[in-house]
């Protein structure tokens, strides 16, 4: 946003300068008077230039600034002004807007880049938490879950015996595991390994899940 809102303030000096180009007449003026802007916090302190032509009348327009103290009372100096007295007159040099489109151009890019680096890390972040929250054997793919288990079978057998050991029941008692961690082995080869750590399979209300308890309301026959 930064990054943005710098390229359409450089984007408007552009857009001055081009306009003072177009229409501005040049006149040699003579400094009637020099101040600089008051003290405001971290602001820059401007000096300011107040100008008259030949005739003796004010240059129109707001008063010249710069940001050092280039100019004394009594001096003369060419600058372009605006007719219509709604532009501040500039010097030539200071009226060539080249570098600041050149600028503005860069502060669009980089803030094109932003967005772009922003999108792209947002996308990974929430493809690791998907990740993360499905367990790091899957991960989503349109509506399915797919199976990143390259393990074998027995070293999934292993892993079940090792999760029916270590006990974690839910609130109902039962030891829950989900069957995608283990896609070589059949529920029943399951029950049969819950069998042997002195547990049962439940046959009912899984919900896709399978469940361990030592007493159970339908055994799963056991391979």
């Amino acid at each position: 946003m930064a990054v943005s809102l710098m390229s359409v303030y450089i984007a408007d000096m552009v857009r001055e300068d081009l306009t003072l180009q177009q229409r501005g007449e040049e006149v040699t003026a003579t400094v009637v008077r020099e101040w600089r802007d008051a003290a405001e916090g971290r602001k820059a302190r401007d000096y300011n230039y107040a100008l008259e032509g030949q005739d003796g009348t004010a240059v129109p327009g707001p008063v010249m600034k710069a940001m050092s103290d280039r100019y004394d009372v009594g001096q003369y100096v060419t600058v372009i002004a605006d007719p219509e007295g709604e532009l501040r007159p500039q010097t030539p040099g200071q009226a060539d807007p080249t570098g600041e489109a050149v600028g503005s151009a860069a502060f669009a890019l980089a803030a094109l880049g932003s967005v772009a680096w922003m999108t792209w890390r947002g996308s990974n972040t929430a493809r690791g938490r998907e990740v993360r929250k499905r367990g790091p054997g899957r991960m989503r793919k349109g509506s399915k879950a797919v199976i990143r288990n390259h393990s074998t079978r027995v070293e999934q057998e292993e892993k079940l015996r090792e999760t029916l050991r270590a006990y974690p029941v839910d609130r109902r008692g039962y030891i829950k595991v989900e069957p995608e961690e283990y896609p070589d082995l059949s529920q029943g080869r399951a029950a049969r390994i819950a069998w042997e750590a002195g547990l049962r399979a439940e046959a009912v209300g899984n919900r896709g899940s399978w469940r361990f308890k030592e007493n159970v309301i339908e055994e799963v026959p056991h391979d």
